[in-house]
């Protein structure tokens, strides 16, 4: 895979950000300074996939994961405290 065009220039990282922002790759995170988010084009280019695991979904899970892990875990304290 050849090298982007900015690599081998040895140019700031800001330089760098202003030409993948100019090519649609990159925004300026809005209320952060010197932070950059891709846009959907960066995304495309970049071959990222959504994620399998929302934020919706997480909250869905983590009471039913505790608690499976609570039961798993129950004979394991019993054992060791000689119960």
């Amino acid at each position: 895979m050849p090298l982007a065009p900015w690599a081998s220039k040895g140019l700031p990282a800001r330089e760098v950000a202003a030409e993948l922002e100019l090519m649609a790759y990159v925004e300026p995170t809005p209320g952060k300074r010197d932070t950059w988010q891709n846009t959907a084009a960066g995304n495309k280019v970049a071959c990222v996939r959504p994620a399998r695991l929302t934020r919706a979904k997480a909250t869905n899970v983590t009471p039913d994961a505790a608690e499976i892990g609570a039961q798993a875990l129950t004979p394991l304290i019993r054992t060791r405290s000689g119960d």
